[in-house]
């Protein structure tokens, strides 16, 4: 490739991750919902797997599979137990995958602007733990009523602890306060450490796997851009393999959280903090303990991970190919 056409294919770079930062607020939201739709039985069950307490494989445990435990809460708790908390996930995954987004582009383009911040990797990984970090402090509270709603078992007694959105955000105000609502928020915070895995990997591997016609010929920006079919056999690739290698990194942290913020008023002294929580696993329950439910996570995961970052990446294309119609009107 010509001094020419390398310069040409960075401001093209340039220029598209501009482009990506001014759409990935709408094209995040757009994959928030549709990950959420298509994996939150698993979601479920995975939360009451990771949240009780007894070691692995032990007889006393309630839940001891994926398939098992999708099947027992479908015989006891019907059709909405298996969908226990899709409220708060949906409006907690809005404004998750919107901000993430749109601080992740947002940070990378300016990286990228930036001559002495060559390295993709630390774009990346620098972008996407900053976007992580912030995500986790705005939208914690939205996790742990969805944490508490999946971790309850559906009856039809209309005086459930944690009944609706609204209900549960007033129960624990009312018995918590606003320490309730960040329950394990420095543990989520530490799930930055999954998305500086996750995000190299993605980038390294969609670029890797792409044909680069478009940067072979340095072509432009619009036409790119306008292309709605964002070649999903790539991004499904990159998107698949870099969920699965960040989930199994951080999975423990994840089991953790759960533990945290699943406790209320009545059980709040299980665990004082992430080093008390690690200790009394490890003495209770095991070193396996900090595995519960990780087929379950992966199982969903991989899938969720496929469907937000596939239907994030067509819908940026999608927005951009909107506004492109709208200002030719």
């Amino acid at each position: 490739m010509q001094r020419e056409d390398v310069l040409d294919a960075e401001v093209l770079v340039l220029e598209t991750s501009k482009l990506e930062s001014r759409y990935a607020p709408f094209a995040g939201a757009f994959s928030g919902i549709l990950s959420a739709l298509a994996t939150h039985p698993l979601d479920v069950v995975k939360t009451r797997l990771q949240v009780q307490f007894g070691r692995p494989r032990s007889q006393s445990l309630k839940y001891y599979g994926t398939f098992q435990s999708l099947a027992l809460v479908w015989k006891e708790e019907g059709l909405r137990g298996l969908w226990q908390g899709i409220t708060p996930t949906i409006a907690g995954l809005i404004p998750t995958q919107t901000i993430f987004f749109a601080v992740y582009t947002c940070m990378k383009s300016t990286s990228l602007s930036d001559n002495e911040l060559s390295s993709p990797v630390f774009i990346h990984a620098y972008s996407a733990a900053t976007a992580w970090l912030v995500t986790s402090v705005v939208t914690n509270p939205l996790w742990v009523v969805k944490v508490r709603m999946q971790a309850q078992r559906y009856t039809s007694n209309p005086w459930r602890k944690y009944d609706g959105l609204l209900r549960s955000f007033q129960v624990i105000w009312k018995e918590e306060g606003i320490y309730g609502l960040y329950r394990g928020t420095l543990a989520a915070m530490l799930g930055a450490l999954g998305a500086m895995v996750q995000f190299p990997i993605y980038e390294a591997v969609k670029n890797s796997t792409s044909n680069n016609t478009c940067f072979d010929n340095a072509a432009s920006v619009s036409s790119k851009w306008n292309d709605i079919s964002p070649q999903l056999s790539r991004i499904a690739l990159a998107s698949g393999v870099s969920s699965l290698l960040s989930s199994m990194t951080v999975y423990p942290l994840e089991v953790i959280r759960s533990r945290i913020q699943v406790q209320d008023a009545q059980t709040r002294n299980s665990y004082r903090g992430i080093v008390d929580c690690i200790s009394k696993m490890l003495r209770q329950e095991g070193v396996l303990a900090f595995y519960k439910g990780m087929g379950t996570s992966l199982l969903r995961t991989v899938p969720s991970g496929i469907i937000s970052l596939s239907s994030y990446e067509m819908g940026l294309r999608l927005v951009h190919r909107v506004n492109l119609y709208w200002n030719a009107l």
